[in-house]
């Protein structure tokens, strides 16, 4: 009898438990935003979109922005398994948006409010003397529209930066881009004073330092980083060396080679099919620089992705050994933060999917330092460049100690130019950690230190510290 009561009552809980999970279900909107909330401003002007479907059978998804007129107006995005990815521009002001997937659709609104900080990336197109701006294709009748494709490529590298940060709760911090009355990347085409063979004999350190050289007398670094682009990259199929193409980052110049260009988005709407296209590329024919992927989309992956590293070098971050951060060879998943799958290529036949911790990223060890750099401010504000801090040894020799005059916003130990630790101090200026447990947590004698202030400035090592550390230090 107790029994048969017991069994009862467990039927009519499973039953109330069927029956209001059922009724969840039933109130549950059909579309749901994971990333942003109605209303939420924002910094920049295209948004990443991520959020779920309750038809778990839709591919896609499309975005109108009502408040738009441009071209970006109406944008597709990608559907798989109940996930949607999907990008749209926003202008600025108060945006007012529709996502529709099958016959259901999701009203809100988003206000995009521009960056009004000075600090800015700026885009470079290097021709040589001649001033030739077409890069090498193999694309038959190639429209050779580099400035919609470094429009299109510097935007989504900003989103990804945002959403990257903001995924790690230090909101939606990013550079800011130059732009137009339109909305679009300016990009400066700078015609270099020699011909192309002049750069081709080059090495890749001296040929950053004489391009730096030449930018900085008509487009100087105070207020800017140059992202500057070579147009006069080219493949040699006789020799199989690839000619002014270099990925070099640092100081106020992130450089890089046009080599893959055409396989760039030429346009917002193109990016998530961009990252999709499995268009061969023959390696005897043409550079592909794509980790063995050898496809349109392998190429654009890795290159957009290397053009942001190399612009974080620009912003002071080293390499680290986070296999998923733009900082190592994270950079070649770059996207991931697009699309749902990786679409089949030369080393691997089959569509891949992938978990969201195997995405491109900045980690801990790099956001926590980027967004104290002054090109991430976001607003315009004013700094003081006469505050210094020192980071040193004690008496004894056993405890670092950073004395600054501004509160320190991160400390990071490299080993061999990686970031290998760090810790965020709660704004303190005086700070201690005994050496002993440095070298425990980098699991290394030598290491180099790197202190940045809430002024945006970044200190190495002093005196004894530098004496000790000397010969590691990159």
């Amino acid at each position: 009898m107790r029994s048969s009561i017991a069994a009862l009552a467990a039927f009519i809980v499973l039953a109330c438990l069927f029956t209001t999970l059922a009724a969840a279900a039933a109130t549950q909107p059909a579309i749901r935003l994971a990333n942003y909330n109605d209303g939420e401003e924002i910094r920049f002007p295209v948004p990443i979109i991520r959020g779920q479907l309750s038809d778990a059978d839709q591919t896609a998804v499309t975005i109108t922005n009502t408040s738009s007129n441009r071209d970006t107006r109406q944008m597709n995005g990608l559907a798989l398994k109940g996930q949607f990815k999907a990008l749209i521009e926003l202008v600025p002001g108060l945006n007012q948006l529709i996502i529709r997937s099958g016959k259901e659709e999701l009203p809100f609104t988003l206000v995009y409010k521009p960056q009004t900080t000075p600090y800015i990336v700026r885009v470079v197109y290097l021709t040589d003397n001649i001033g030739n701006t077409q890069y090498q294709t193999p694309i038959e009748n190639d429209p050779q529209d580099y400035a919609n494709k470094l429009d299109t490529a510097m935007k989504i590298m900003q989103s990804f930066t945002a959403e990257r940060n903001y995924d790690l709760n230090f909101g939606r911090r990013t550079f800011n881009l130059e732009l137009d009355e339109n909305g679009k990347v300016k990009v400066h085409v700078f015609k270099q004073p020699e011909p192309a063979a002049f750069y081709y004999a080059m090495n890749d350190v001296p040929w950053w330092g004489r391009v730096a050289s030449e930018l900085e007398k008509t487009l100087p670094t105070t207020y800017a980083k140059n992202v500057a682009v070579a147009a006069y990259t080219r493949l040699d199929p006789e020799t199989g060396k690839v000619r002014g193409h270099t990925a070099l980052g640092g100081g106020g110049l992130g450089l890089f080679g046009s080599g893959n260009l055409f396989t760039w988005p030429s346009k917002l709407a193109d990016v998530q099919s961009a990252f999709m296209d499995t268009r061969p590329i023959d390696p005897k024919k043409n550079f592909s620089d794509s980790v063995g992927r050898h496809t349109f989309w392998g190429a654009a992956s890795t290159t957009i992705g290397a053009t942001l590293h190399e612009m974080s070098h620009t912003f002071g971050l080293p390499h680290t050994r986070e296999p998923y951060d733009i900082m190592t060879r994270g950079f070649d998943h770059f996207n991931r933060a697009f699309t749902l799958v990786d679409p089949p290529c030369a080393n691997n036949p089959k569509t891949v999917e992938f978990a969201d911790t195997k995405v491109a990223c900045f980690p801990p060890i790099s956001a926590a330092a980027l967004v104290n750099s002054r090109w991430f401010a976001m607003d315009d504000r004013s700094y003081n460049d006469q505050t210094r801090a020192r980071v040193d040894l004690d008496e004894k020799g056993e405890t670092i100690v950073i004395d600054s005059d501004s509160p320190v916003q991160y400390v990071g130990f490299d080993v061999k130019g990686d970031a290998v630790y760090h810790i965020v101090p709660a704004g303190q200026k005086h700070i201690t950690i005994t050496l002993a447990e440095v070298r425990q947590k980098v699991k290394s004698e030598t290491f180099n230190i790197r202190v940045w202030d809430d002024q945006g400035r970044v200190y190495g090592p002093n005196g004894r510290l530098r004496t000790l550390l000397r010969g590691n230090n990159r």
